[in-house]
């Protein structure tokens, strides 16, 4: 092999390191999954909203793993509450539904956003979602 052969040699194997260096060093792209979990700590993830909901309330903030149903059968109504429904689709069957209207006709607070709501409470609000992509 002759002294052009080993420099060109070099030179590929240098650019080959490199870009294995460049590669590993590059930071991780953003992930712009669908999450509005409370451990997620991406773009939409809720993971500051859920951990600073203590600054904006006075009360202790609840969280379930119970249905909506469920959950509010067993809450105090005596004094007022809000519940916060974040998700990127809200569904409720009739028992969930009627839980709900329950629960706000008490003078409580329900907060949704989502992008698709489903569900008799979405019907009874007589709520709309538009959507105008440019």
């Amino acid at each position: 092999m002759d002294k052009r052969s080993k420099i060109a040699l070099y030179i590929i194997g240098a650019v080959i390191v490199f870009m294995m260096i460049a590669e590993v060093t590059k930071p991780k792209p953003l992930n712009w999954r669908d999450s509005y979990s409370a451990s997620d700590k991406i773009p939409l993830g809720c993971y500051i909203l859920f951990n600073e909901l203590e600054t904006f309330s006075d009360g202790e903030i609840l969280t379930s793993e119970r249905t909506i149903y469920e959950y509010l059968k067993r809450v105090d109504t005596t004094t007022p509450k809000s519940l916060v429904f974040i998700n990127n689709y809200l569904s409720f069957d009739k028992e969930e539904s009627l839980a709900l209207m329950d629960f706000a006709e008490k003078g409580n607070t329900v907060f949704m956003s989502g992008n698709y709501f489903y569900g008799n409470a979405i019907d009874s609000l007589n709520i709309a979602v538009v959507r105008q992509y440019n």
